[in-house]
């Protein structure tokens, strides 16, 4: 009751990606994990308001959109990060057309 499944299936979805993408490149750089992801922590919290029914209402529906909506920027943002970092390391452009070289 006052959980929004449609807005805390996009959160939860966007945080799995998130997650999964960051252990994957953590593992392939040989970088610590895990790391503090504050969007995480805000998944309890939620669920318990729901439980106790703080977030029943349009209100409640909101403020979990917002939510889903920021763990899918920040899912997003990391992942073209990531993208442009490796190709960066590769010398390959993937977002930006450039000139053949002549060989």
């Amino acid at each position: 009751p006052g959980l929004h499944l449609r807005a805390m299936v996009a959160a939860t979805c966007a945080l799995f990606t998130r997650i999964a993408s960051e252990l994957v490149v953590c593992v392939m750089t040989l970088e610590p994990y895990p790391r503090w992801q504050p969007t995480v922590a805000l998944l309890p919290l939620f669920l318990a308001l729901a439980m106790l029914g703080a977030l029943e209402g349009s209100a409640g529906g909101a403020i979990l959109w917002v939510y889903a909506a920021y763990c899918v920027f920040d899912a997003g943002a990391y992942v073209v990060d990531v993208m442009i970092e490796i190709s960066t390391h590769l010398g390959v452009s993937i977002f930006f057309i450039t000139p053949k070289k002549e060989e």
